[in-house]
């Protein structure tokens, strides 16, 4: 079934300025379209199989190992992660820039906001960019500076059952923020799980004691 789109006012042809809410034919998929990232996902899939000798690792979504050359890639939308015999990456990319256009391979060190920290026992996995602009919207949505705290969660006698009836003031922003934790915790802190879900329970009522919980939260990060 053909797809239609309605045009911006900047691309509505002479014309037709006086039809109301032109549309068009969608061609080719758009940035944003539902169908976009599948039809890509698909793309790239059938290329690392068919050029590559890709085999999809069944447990893991987006993961792809070639067996004839030892390496392992990792697939994010648009963001690969090669990993095997550095000898062998030269041959993997140069051959899948003959189907797909990508920029030149660079050294491995943020992947998905998480920095890849090179040690004697392999990679550390270090987050510290994104949990620092995560404190500093959190100083710009509240007005506060963070204060350090040593745990994550509060401490019973600091939340009031009053407050529970009370809107916080980040409710307008409680999603923006809540999401931009998750992300956090899936990467690489599990130790904030826990406080992050509670906060997410918490969005569509969203009250001063969840300030407090927030506060303690981004103060022990």
């Amino acid at each position: 079934m053909p797809n239609i789109c309605l045009l911006p006012a900047e691309l509505v042809p002479t014309h037709a300025k006086h039809i109301h809410q032109p549309v068009a034919l969608l061609i080719r998929s758009l940035y944003g379209h539902p169908l976009a990232s599948a039809s890509w996902q698909n793309h790239l899939a059938t290329i690392l199989s068919k050029e590559l000798g890709g085999v999809e690792m069944p447990e893991q979504p987006s993961c792809f190992h070639f067996p004839s050359m030892s390496l392992a890639l990792s697939v994010y939308v648009d963001d690969l992660t090669l990993s095997g015999p550095q000898k062998i990456h030269g041959k993997f990319w140069s051959t899948l820039q003959k189907h797909v256009q990508l920029e030149d391979p660079a050294e491995l060190s943020k992947v998905l906001g998480r920095n890849h920290v090179s040690c004697d026992q392999g990679l550390a996995l270090h987050p510290a960019d994104f949990a620092k602009q995560y404190v500093e919207l959190n100083e710009q949505l509240s007005g506060k500076k963070v204060k350090h705290f040593r745990t994550p969660h509060c401490d019973g006698g600091t939340l009031v059952e009053t407050d529970d009836q009370c809107v916080g003031q980040l409710s307008a922003s409680s999603a923006k923020l809540v999401m931009k934790l998750m992300w956090l915790g899936r990467i690489s802190r599990p130790d904030i799980m826990v406080a992050i879900n509670t906060l997410a329970r918490n969005i569509t009522r969203w009250s001063m004691n969840d300030d407090k919980r927030a506060a303690r939260l981004v103060g022990y990060i």
